[in-house]
């Protein structure tokens, strides 16, 4: 409850800069949600569900095939309404991120804001999106991933043992969707790990002391990295 209190709270603190961040992600991609053509083997999906869903899986994406059978199963492919769900989960994400950033760090707004941008205009964003038939499942493994480290809480913290469970849970799950967000996981503790060791104001004694704080941060992507790991061998036995 004190978490959701804390949301309200920053939801309406930052109303004008989540405004922002939203509609500059949605005029960004713009030409990109008029857009009603499909793109890199869609219509494999159309005539062939099976083999790309099976693909899929060959390649530890077991939680893309879930939610593909779980949202899109016998509906045609339908490119702009994959496009606007798309950027509504793009946008949502990164004031998730920003979120994050708000409440873990000290640096000032208008840095956590380019610092968002910089996170919405990225290429990577951009070429990601071209393929539709997982567009839109992948920038739900964002919001999941962004959401485990709300969860989790902010570093230095004392946490509790369901919520690092629920943590978990969301991160293995986000892996399992799309494997590259192991290395999205592995950027936002480096970039809190870093911000908050810059705004204090002495030196631990050890790298013991020095990673304490962050220590339930650590746990949840390493132990969310190896059940993602046994997880896919087990689907692929």
């Amino acid at each position: 409850m004190s978490d959701l209190q804390d949301f309200k709270a920053f939801f309406r603190k930052r109303l004008s800069v989540i405004t922002f961040i939203m509609l500059t992600t949605l005029l960004l991609y713009l030409p990109k949600l008029a857009n009603f053509s499909y793109s890199i083997d869609s219509e494999r999906m159309i005539n062939n569900p099976a083999e790309v869903l099976k693909s899929w899986i060959g390649i530890g994406r077991f939680g893309l095939v879930f939610l593909k059978r779980f949202f899109l199963f016998g509906i045609n492919i339908n490119p702009f309404f994959i496009n606007a769900t798309t950027y509504l989960l793009l946008g949502t994400s990164a004031i998730l991120l920003f979120y994050i950033l708000d409440k873990s760090t000290n640096l000032s707004v208008s840095f956590k804001i380019i610092a968002v941008l910089m996170y919405v205009c990225s290429p990577i964003h951009f070429e990601q999106t071209n393929f539709i038939l997982q567009s839109t499942e992948v920038l739900i493994g964002y919001n999941l991933l962004f959401t485990s480290f709300v969860v989790l809480g902010l570093p230095g913290h004392q946490t509790n043992w369901y919520r690092l469970l629920i943590g978990v849970t969301l991160t293995t799950f986000s892996f399992s969707i799309y494997p590259s967000l192991i290395i999205a996981a592995a950027t936002v503790c480096t970039i809190v790990f870093h911000v908050s060791h810059m705004q204090r104001s002495h030196n631990p004694e050890s790298l013991v002391a020095w990673l304490k704080p962050f220590r339930q941060m650590i746990y949840m992507f390493v132990i969310s990295l190896v059940s993602y790991f046994l997880l896919n061998k087990f689907v692929l036995f």
